[in-house]
Parts: C-alpha cells; sequence; structure tokens
C-alpha cells in the first residue's frame, strides 16, 4: 500500500510541476513581450516587479494547474487500465483518491498563505513598478489629479500632486463644510508638508463664509500650520486602490476608516470574504475532476479534457458573476462568495459519493408515498 500511494503521489506530482511551470512560462513570456520597451530602460526593476508579479500568478494558476494535474494522472491510470487493476486488489477508490484530495488542501493551505500574505497586495505593487517605470524622471511615486473626502471631519482635498516618498503635495485647495453641507472655510495653499502628525501648509490663503455663502474673511499666510488635520497621505491614495489590489490588513483598515463612503464597503467587504473562500477552489475542482478521470477511458480521454475545460469556464464565470453581484451591493459578501462555492462543491460531491460506495437516496418526505396528495 505504501508503495502504491507513492506512486499516485510521484505520478501526481509529477504532472502538477509540469502544469504549473507551463502555464507560468506562458504567463512570463507574455508579460514579458508586453512589457518589453520599460524593461529595456529600466533594468533594475525588472526582478522587483516580477517578485510582485508572481504570487498573483501563482493565485490564478494553481487551482487550474490542480485541476488539469488529476485529470491528467487519473486519464493515464485509466488508459494503461491500471486503475482497474488496483480495484482488482481489492484497494477501493477512497484510497485512490487520497493522494489527490492531500494535494487538494496542500493547494487550500498555498492559496491561504498567499492571499493572506504576499499576494493579496502584489497586484499594487506590480502596478505601482510598472508605473514608475513608465514614469517621467523625477516623477516616480508621485500621484496626480488627488481627490480625497474625508466624511468624519466634512472636509473635501483636491491635490495637483501627491509624493509619498516626500509626504508633499502641491496646488492644494480643501474645503470645510459643516453638517448641513454648507461650506464654512476654503484653504488654498502652494505646498503642505505631513511630518508623521499633522499638516503643515505654505503661502495659503484662507477664506471663511457666513450663512448666506458669501466671503467673509480673508487671510494670507508664508506657514499654516494644521495640528487638528489627520488625513494621511497613504490614506489619500489607499482610495485610488480598488479592493482587488489590497491585502486583508489594508481592506481591514479601510474599513475601519469613517470617512469611508457608504457604497464601497460592500466592495472591500467583498473582497475580505473573498480572500477567506478562494482558496478552497482548489479542494472543489479536485473533487470535480477525480469522477471525470475516472469515467472516461481510452476512448474517451478527448471528452474528458473538453467537459474539464468546460466546468472550468462555467466556475470561473459563476464565481465572478456573484463577486460582481457581491461588490455591487446587491448579495453580502459572505452570501456572494459562499453561494458560487458551496453549490459546486455540492455538485460535486453528489458526482463523487456514488462512486465510493455512498448511494444517495431521496429523503422520506420527497418520497412519492409519502406526499398527501399521492392515493393510497
Amino acid at each position: 500500500m505504501k508503495i502504491l500511494l507513492r506512486y499516485l503521489f510521484v505520478s501526481l506530482l509529477k504532472a502538477f510541476a509540469f502544469c504549473m511551470l507551463a502555464c507560468l512560462t506562458l504567463f512570463f513570456i507574455f508579460d514579458l513581450f508586453n512589457s518589453l520597451d520599460e524593461f529595456i530602460q529600466n533594468r533594475h526593476l525588472i526582478l522587483p516587479y516580477y517578485e510582485a508579479l508572481l504570487p498573483g500568478m501563482v493565485l490564478m494558476i494553481l487551482p487550474v494547474a490542480v485541476l488539469f494535474a488529476t485529470l491528467y494522472t487519473l486519464l493515464d491510470l485509466n488508459r494503461t487500465s491500471q486503475i482497474v487493476a488496483m480495484q482488482a486488489c481489492g484497494i477501493g477508490l477512497p484510497t485512490i483518491f487520497a493522494p489527490f484530495l492531500i494535494l487538494g488542501l496542500a493547494g487550500t493551505v498555498t492559496l491561504y498563505f498567499l492571499t493572506l500574505g504576499p499576494g493579496g497586495n502584489a497586484r499594487a505593487r506590480q502596478n505601482a513598478l510598472m508605473a514608475e517605470m513608465r514614469a517621467k524622471p523625477g516623477s516616480e511615486g508621485i500621484s496626480s489629479a488627488q481627490v480625497y473626502r474625508n466624511h468624519d471631519a466634512h472636509r473635501t482635498w483636491y491635490l495637483q500632486t501627491l509624493s509619498l516618498r516626500d509626504n508633499v503635495a502641491t496646488g492644494i485647495d480643501v474645503c470645510e463644510q459643516d453638517a448641513s453641507g454648507k461650506d464654512t472655510r476654503e484653504i488654498f495653499a502652494r505646498q503642505g508638508e505631513w511630518n508623521g502628525r499633522s499638516w503643515t501648509f505654505s503661502d495659503a490663503l484662507v477664506e471663511t463664509f457666513d450663512a448666506q455663502g458669501n466671503v467673509a474673511t480673508r487671510q494670507i499666510y508664508d506657514h499654516l500650520p494644521l495640528p487638528d488635520w489627520s488625513d494621511t497621505p497613504q490614506a489619500m491614495v489607499r482610495v485610488l486602490l480598488r479592493p482587488e489590489e489590497m491585502g486583508l490588513r489594508e481592506l481591514r483598515q479601510t474599513l475601519r476608516e469613517p470617512e469611508l463612503a457608504p457604497q464601497r464597503v460592500s466592495q472591500y467587504q467583498t473582497q475580505v470574504d473573498y480572500l477567506f473562500v478562494y482558496p478552497w477552489a482548489a479542494v472543489v475542482l479536485i473533487l470535480f475532476a477525480l469522477p471525470q478521470g475516472v469515467q472516461y477511458g481510452r476512448r474517451h480521454v478527448g471528452a474528458g479534457v473538453f467537459n474539464a475545460i468546460f466546468l472550468l469556464i462555467a466556475f470561473y464565470f459563476i464565481w465572478n458573476f456573484f463577486l460582481a453581484l457581491g461588490r455591487g451591493g446587491r448579495l453580502s459578501g459572505w452570501a456572494a462568495v459562499t453561494i458560487p462555492m458551496l453549490g459546486f462543491t455540492l455538485v460535486a460531491l453528489f458526482r463523487l459519493l456514488p462512486m465510493i460506495g455512498f448511494h444517495l437516496r431521496p429523503s422520506w418526505w420527497l418520497h412519492p408515498s409519502r406526499l398527501p396528495w399521492t392515493s393510497k
């Protein structure tokens, strides 16, 4: 038995390694040719860029590689009648399926490590490095045309440029309002500097407004300290990131911010739930691949591969459809990620359990003789 399980593990891991390597190579080649001009001019950023790109690529590829590795291994065993020989020796399908399920669980653990760790904000780091490579010399790490709203303080920022490297903003226009939405004060400044605790504006013009909206006072300051303003540059730039570009810690920080617009809460909450549920895709796809690989024999290998491709397309289409419903606020984030994953799991188990000896029978209350309108 140990020799058999080791043989199955080795066969499966070889197929899995080949699928992962092939998919990663294709992604790397495609991305390399797409960004070749930027890499020629910024050779020192090639390694950091692909270090940021790799976790996100593994997140996309690993469930697909698990599916096709499982299907290839089982179809190959079926093609050479090895599964029939194992069953003739008294080895049941649960034992044969054990290495595949272990691989699926290992893939889920790996996906959890990536989604909750380096892979969560990999896309943001990748986009930031690409923007740095495409930026003009001297403008790296500078955001332009920045708009930020602090709902708790009723304050709206308009910034011409914002540099996270120096924590300096230029072309500043800040409008403060009261609880009813009327403008109370507006500040124009040539430059502002964040010292880690508060802002200090330079060459500032401050206008206050009366109850009718007319300018009541106007003053000019060479230096205007604002010790009560705690709007950090990092929070201002974070609003530019899409939820899928954030890691778990950044998402939770954003959800705790009082100035977060209510219509955007569902987007961030759905992404948080996505990070916790998506890793189970590796196990679910294996549960689908197991009956596919056993049922299709020598004459139906092509049909098995075609069905696997169709299944993969259907899985990601339905998954992204429900994600869109969750991000749009039509469903709660937890329901948007749980319904498709649980639905595919139940369908996979419905196909798999009869093969390993668990026959699903209708419940007594579903039997025709139990229905109240059925004649005795």
